[in-house]
């Protein structure tokens, strides 16, 4: 089954780090004998890989409440 990725609007570098990311994860997923190698040769490339994607997308404006007796009120707890 193949999937699409829809990177629009993302710039080169940040197309480069998502392939870079499927191409992990493929690995993750893959029996071991076809597993690749990963594409990263230090944990900074990853780093900056995942800083890339991420500084892509717009900051997100909602609020979110990490009260505890908030989050499990009704719960029982």
């Amino acid at each position: 089954m193949n999937q699409t990725i829809d990177v629009s609007g993302l710039s080169e570098e940040a197309i480069a780090a998502v392939e870079r990311l499927v191409a992990v994860l493929k690995k993750q997923t893959a029996p071991r004998e076809e597993r690749l190698p990963v594409p990263f040769a230090s944990r900074e490339e990853w780093w900056e890989a995942i800083r890339a994607w991420a500084e892509s997308h717009p900051p997100s404006t909602a609020e979110v409440n990490w009260d505890r007796g908030e989050i499990y009120d009704g719960r029982g707890e």
